[in-house]
């Protein structure tokens, strides 16, 4: 299991188009939706005074699947694993003291903690989210460590992953 910048339920406000997100948990559920009202309610759930990041992390998750009647995005499917890194990534360029600790990690194995598993409608292949966090932990680790490292290479590195995952 990495430090804790590699938990996608770790409060660290980013803005991504524009909006902001508390954490990647809740930027990766909000977006799983059609309506724009839906996804926005999910975006503007807050953290309370009590909760840690684990508390707040399963609220944004528990609002997402809670909304059974909304409509799911059509190509959710398809964009679920880029959206993750393009979250992720947001969140490492806005945070400094992130990447440091992401960096710090450099030479040791990352692994995703403990997820949920999906089916893939196209192939039927079982994917878990914990080993597609640590790849996406470690391809965000070698952009930030490599000069002139951008979104956009991890973007497209992550689109070929896709394609090699057989989604």
């Amino acid at each position: 299991i990495g430090p804790s910048c590699t938990d996608n339920f770790q409060s660290a406000p980013f803005e991504v188009d524009g909006l902001e997100y508390q954490s990647v948990e809740q930027a990766y559920q909000s977006l799983k939706f059609v309506d724009p009202a839906v996804r926005e309610k999910k975006r503007k759930v807050m953290k309370k005074p009590t909760d840690n990041d684990s508390a707040f992390g399963m609220r944004c998750w528990q609002a997402a699947h809670s909304a059974a009647a909304a409509k799911l995005r059509k190509d959710f499917e398809a964009v679920k694993v880029e959206s993750m890194y393009r979250f992720m990534r947001a969140k490492y360029d806005q945070h400094p003291e992130l990447q440091r600790e992401l960096l710090a990690t450099m030479g040791s194995d990352i692994e995703g903690g403990p997820s949920t598993i999906w089916t893939s409608k196209k192939t039927g292949k079982k994917h878990r989210w914990q080993d597609w966090n640590a790849l996406i932990q470690i391809r965000i680790r070698e952009e930030l460590s490599a000069p002139n490292s951008g979104l956009l290479a991890g973007f497209e590195a992550c689109a070929e992953w896709t394609k090699v995952a057989n989604f």
